[in-house]
């Protein structure tokens, strides 16, 4: 009969169009998730000793910069490397920290055909925290975690079962699903869903389905860590409202927020950067050293990174009033008093420079 013959070949053709799609799902992840290297290797800027670890078959490079009592592991976002965040290490070394960075699987002077994925990110972290606390954490006494974007997934998976004193996320993303769709929801709308069923099904299989479900919100919420979120209102890699770790903030009591609204230093790596790619942000690594020891500031400067600011004051720095509302949902707070609004304004000066 020729209905059943139509009805084979509708469904042929159905057939085709999913594997279709299936395939360039898998040739864009691939393309994403490709090695990445850099020719000739760039220089941190200061002394650094190298040294090597293993994570599964690979052997990563690691280097190790500076002194001092507290060891900083610095987790990179993807594409990136250690020499990547060279002017935040160097920040951090001339505050007195050790500082620890690395190169993922597949990256720079890493082994690796390719940099796989985010699961494999938390797992190179992991691998890494194993080698440090192996040798005895090179001297130092306090260990803490910094990572962006990929490394603020993988900083905050790789919390549980470790022996870190504190950690900064910094846009960092919430999962691999959420991770690898927002950027392309951000380009094309809801028709990035239409790769949502291929590109489970291909990081399953590639990682496993308890992976690639583990969310970072989840691991820090189970560890208990003390957490620094810091998220720049117009992110739209992690934006705050969708793929962001601080989406989740309500589930994460340990964890405080710094929303960051500084002008044309609010977005996913902007913020990281001075007037130029070679400096740090002073404002901003001066919050994130300030958490990440303690014990250098008086309470009254601590304070300030416990202060959720208000949707008009959000609404005033980044001049979008629905990003302001977006950060009024995350916080779940409710409107302020007047004298509240005038404190958290004043306070809020000291990080938007």
């Amino acid at each position: 009969m020729r209905i059943p013959k139509n009805g084979h070949t509708l469904q042929k053709k159905e057939g085709e169009k999913l594997l279709t799609l299936f395939l360039l799902t898998v040739l864009i992840y691939h393309r994403c998730f490709r090695r990445y290297d850099a020719d000739p290797e760039p220089e941190l800027g200061l002394p650094a000793k190298r040294l090597t670890f293993l994570s599964g078959p690979n052997r990563l490079q690691g280097y190790l910069c500076g002194t001092g009592d507290t060891l900083a592991v610095l987790a990179p976002g993807l594409g990136n490397g250690a020499f990547s965040y060279a002017p935040q290490i160097q920040w951090l070394a001339k505050a007195g920290l050790r500082v620890f960075s690395f190169d993922y699987t597949g990256c720079y002077g890493s082994t690796g055909r390719s940099c796989r994925g985010f699961p494999q990110a938390a797992d190179d972290l992991r691998a890494a925290l194993r080698f440090l606390e192996e040798n005895g954490r090179f001297g130092s006494r306090r260990l803490v975690l910094l990572g962006h974007s990929m490394g603020g997934y993988a900083v905050c998976c790789a919390l549980p079962g470790s022996r870190v004193d504190a950690a900064v996320c910094i846009g960092g993303v919430n999962s691999p699903m959420e991770a690898t769709l927002s950027p392309v929801l951000h380009h094309i709308g809801v028709l990035a869903y239409a790769h949502y069923p291929a590109l489970y099904l291909y990081q399953a299989a590639r990682f496993g389905l308890r992976a690639l479900r583990r969310t970072a919100a989840q691991a820090a919420a189970e560890s208990g860590t003390p957490l620094l979120l810091v998220g720049g209102v117009h992110d739209w890699i992690a934006p705050l409202h969708r793929s962001s770790i601080l989406a989740h903030l309500h589930a994460l009591p340990q964890a405080q927020a710094l929303l960051w609204a500084e002008p044309e230093h609010d977005g996913h790596a902007d913020l990281l950067f001075g007037a130029t790619r070679s400096e740090a942000n002073p404002a901003l690594m001066a919050q994130i050293t300030r958490f990440l020891r303690p014990e250098k500031f008086d309470e009254m400067e601590k304070k300030l990174l416990t202060i959720f600011y208000p949707a008009d004051i959000i609404a005033e720095l980044s001049g979008n009033a629905a990003i302001a509302q977006q950060v009024e949902r995350i916080l779940g707070k409710d409107e302020v008093s007047s004298s509240n609004l005038d404190s958290s304004s004043r306070n809020l000066q000291s990080f938007r420079v």
